[in-house]
């Protein structure tokens, strides 16, 4: 049986090498296009490097760290795209206007639509005149 020493020492520092210069909040937002406010809110979903604490008030960001999501952003985007070019066109076809209608389509439409305007018109009087071919007012 092996034998383990509760009280040794675990290694804890980051798999992210930790090169690179300090980066402070306006270098950060200006580096990833984002206003503090989105840099707060993604830190707090985990979503985006937490900064290091470097005195009492000041705290800054690894260069790398920002270089690293940066990285897995773009490698995001990548996948979307890849996903997108090998859809099937049968996805893309509902989008096309139809306008793309058969001559035989046109012309069942086109009579649909007649109906329509011929009812709507003998709708108004009972007796099928629709009161504009100008015949007599009622006083």
């Amino acid at each position: 049986m092996i034998k383990t020493n509760p009280y040794a020492v675990v290694d804890t520092t980051p798999a992210i090498p930790l090169t690179g210069r300090f980066m402070r909040l306006n270098s950060v937002c200006e580096e990833t296009a984002l206003p503090p406010s989105s840099i707060y809110a993604e830190m707090s979903k985990g979503e985006f490097p937490k900064p290091i604490k470097i005195s009492a008030r000041r705290v800054a960001w690894l260069e790398s760290e920002i270089e690293a999501w940066k990285a897995a952003k773009l490698a995001g985007r990548d996948h979307a795209m890849r996903t997108l070019i090998e859809r099937k066109p049968v996805e893309v076809r509902a989008l096309v206007a139809p306008t793309d209608r058969t001559a035989a389509q046109r012309q069942r439409h086109d009579t649909a639509r007649n109906r329509k305007v011929a009812t709507a018109a003998t709708d108004c009087d009972p007796n099928g005149a629709s009161g504009l071919s100008g015949g007599t007012r009622a006083n």
